[in-house]
């Protein structure tokens, strides 16, 4: 990856994570990728805030992103609640059989809903889920509950492999698991 692209893409449209963090993640990501002769990846976002991230999956890993959100002012590809079975299976007719390189859950903090969106959408993924905000401490707040998740998967399904990209001063956290 180009720092100064990214760096120069960064300015023109920040994305929603951590900068640090997600530029490590798409390192890792890019590497990962690379490594396996992946050159057009398949990208599903749940919850896309305004689709920003967008522009970095495609610019940076040559990924085909899929964006699926329930707010039509953040212009998904897919619009639609990520729990209704009618948007999984309009998402399973644009993919056509293909699977799913990397999915990025980040649609709700909600643990059930981080769960259910986890549960719909993780068997058509070949190789990467990633999670959204998986070092929240406060119970209080939204995205503890999916640091709960988080950790209740890698416990309950120890097979896969885990990476988790975070500063210190950061609240947030990009939690990857890949399968197989």
């Amino acid at each position: 990856m180009n720092i100064k692209d990214f760096s120069m893409l960064a300015v023109e449209q920040q994305p929603n994570q951590c900068l640090e963090e997600w530029k490590c993640f798409l390192e890792f990501v890019e590497a990962y990728f690379k490594n396996r002769g992946i050159t057009r990846p398949i990208v599903v976002e749940l919850g896309i805030e305004y689709n920003y991230q967008k522009r970095f999956y495609e610019e940076f890993l040559g990924a085909e992103h899929i964006g699926i959100d329930i707010a039509e002012r953040r212009h998904p590809d897919i619009l639609g609640n990520t729990h209704d079975e009618e948007t999984l299976n309009r998402l399973k007719a644009k993919l056509d059989g293909r699977a799913i390189n990397l999915l990025f859950i980040d649609a709700s903090h909600v643990y059930e809903d981080a769960k259910r969106d986890y549960e719909m959408y993780a068997p058509l993924v070949r190789n990467i889920i990633a999670f959204h905000d998986v070092l929240h401490n406060d119970p209080g707040d939204k995205g503890a509950r999916v640091r709960l998740l988080w950790e209740e998967i890698m416990r309950d399904e120890n097979k896969y492999m885990k990476v988790v990209f975070s500063l210190r001063h950061s609240y947030m956290g990009i939690g990857v698991m890949i399968k197989g």
